[in-house]
Formats: C-alpha cells, sequence, structure tokens
C-alpha cells in the first residue's frame, strides 16, 4: 500500500484512516489493453479498450466493466463479447472520469478467454494517463477487480492500459480561442460576454491561472479572478471564464480592439497566450 501526500508551504494532508476490503474474486485472472497508445493532444481519439478473463470453478464471476478515463469520454460506440455486439439491455454509463458497462454475467469455464471490447471516443489530456479498469458483480459487496496490462487481443501490439500524447513539453495552454469575438455586451442577452475557451494539458496539481485584458496603450483595464485549475477541457459550462466588457472599477469600457493575457504559473514558465479581443455594440 502506497500513500503519497502532496503538500504546498502552507497545506499539507492528513491520513486519518485506512480501510482494505476483502472478497473473492471475480475470476482467475483478468488482463485488459488499449489501443492506439500514441495520441494527439488537442483532439479527441477513438480507442479500443479490450479485456480477457481467465476464471476458475470458485471464481464468483462478473457483470461489470469499469473504465477510468480521466476526462468525460465523448461517447461510446460499441461494446462486444467474444465479436458479437451488445445491443440496449446492456446500456453504458459515462460519468466524469469513467465508463462504466452492463456485460451479461461472465463466468466458469465457458467464458474464459472471452473477448471483450469497447469502443469509446475520449480526449487525453495528461501525458501517460492510465486507463486503469476493474470488473465487478453487481449483486456482490462491491468489492472490484482490478484490471492487469497485458495481452488481451491478438489484433493489437501494446499490451498496456497507457497512452502517450503527441508534444511532450509544449506550452499546457492549447487550443486558445476566444467566443464570440468581437462580442457586444449592450445587455440585450445577446453575446453579451466573450468566453475565453481553451485545452489544459500535463498539469497534475492545481496550479493558479490569470486572465488580463489591456487596452492598445499597455494599460491593463480588467483582472478576471484568479482560477485554480488542473488540466482538462475548459471549453463549456461553468468553468469557461468570461469578460463582461467592465473595467476592474465595473464601468463598461469603449468599444474597440484590447489584448488578452492568458497566464498559468508553471515551473517551467511556457503557460502564457496572448491575443486580441474586439468589443462592439
Amino acid at each position: 500500500v502506497q500513500v503519497i501526500f502532496l503538500s504546498s508551504l502552507t497545506q499539507a494532508g492528513q491520513l486519518r484512516e485506512l480501510e482494505v476490503q476483502f472478497a473473492p474474486p471475480s475470476a482467475l485472472s483478468i488482463v485488459g489493453e488499449i489501443w492506439p497508445q500514441d495520441v494527439s493532444r488537442t483532439e479527441s481519439t477513438a480507442f479500443t479498450y479490450s479485456v480477457r478473463p481467465t476464471f476458475a470453478g470458485s471464481d464468483t464471476g462478473f457483470d461489470r466493466l469499469e473504465i477510468f478515463t480521466l476526462t468525460r469520454a465523448d461517447v461510446v460506440r460499441a461494446v462486444r463479447v467474444d465479436g458479437v455486439e451488445l445491443g440496449g439491455e446492456f446500456p453504458v454509463e459515462i460519468l466524469d472520469d469513467r465508463i462504466i458497462v452492463v456485460l451479461p454475467k461472465l463466468e466458469g469455464a465457458d467464458d474464459t478467454f472471452k473477448l471483450i471490447e469497447v469502443e469509446f471516443d475520449v480526449h487525453v489530456v495528461l501525458y501517460g494517463t492510465q486507463f486503469q479498469g476493474w470488473v465487478f458483480d453487481s449483486e456482490s459487496n462491491g468489492v472490484k477487480q482490478l484490471i492487469d496490462p497485458g495481452d488481451a487481443n491478438v489484433d493489437f501490439p501494446g499490451n498496456s492500459l497507457g497512452v502517450r500524447t503527441d508534444e511532450l513539453g509544449s506550452n499546457p495552454l492549447a487550443q486558445v480561442r476566444i467566443a464570440p469575438n468581437p462580442f457586444t455586451p449592450n445587455g440585450d442577452g445577446i453575446n453579451d460576454a466573450a468566453e475565453f475557451r481553451f485545452q489544459l494539458y500535463d498539469v497534475s496539481v492545481q496550479r493558479e491561472l490569470t486572465i488580463d485584458i489591456y487596452d492598445l496603450a499597455g494599460r491593463r483595464v480588467r483582472q478576471l479572478e484568479r482560477f485554480s485549475v488542473i488540466r482538462g477541457l475548459f471549453d463549456q459550462g461553468a468553468d469557461v471564464p468570461m469578460w463582461d466588457g467592465r473595467d476592474d472599477a465595473g464601468q463598461q469600457m469603449a468599444p474597440g480592439h484590447y489584448i488578452y493575457r492568458i497566464s498559468l504559473d508553471t515551473d517551467e514558465k511556457i503557460g502564457n497566450r496572448v491575443g486580441t479581443i474586439s468589443l462592439a455594440y
């Protein structure tokens, strides 16, 4: 058992309780792998997640497969057991950081070596992401059996549950765009605020992100609140920073062009993006 604490100069973690649960195994062994293993850092990737169990006579079997995805999957395209695609009576649940797949109950010698395949699309935002997986019986006490990396599918050479992104060491801020641009903060409820949409990569702990707005003379007119962020996709919802066209004093700014600067506090000092934003009425 390994416990890793991450602390700052003013805050530290504390371990108050450690609980270990035991249960009969679902299978004698379960191996899994994911493909592809080299992916883009700026767009979603279509993955195939393969799992192959080996059962002994006393194993309890399983009817659920859980796959950790780190970010929310876009879609699950197909689930197959020994090449047969499962229908709507076996639903799939997509959560913010994982997928839970309902399966027909697998147990015993007849189900040994059956290949389970899950095809899904997800955006990888951390180099070396491990798509760890578990199987469990929905009628059991909730203890899950870990899937070990291995040769689950002869069609793929990876034998691993980890993936690599391209452009390692590049600016962690990517795909920055302002929408809408120009924007019109006239109170009519249409395009009244500009959203700062971006993708954040390879940030493993919370970092401070700041967005400053400058006029063309270089004077800072607005600093949006400081955000505590970690890797992820900031392109929709409440997590997207917005500018309402006002300065720090709450006064409406004159129409024209402005400069924005997005600054991410990183050790490498490479997390900055600069661009223009236009305000009109």
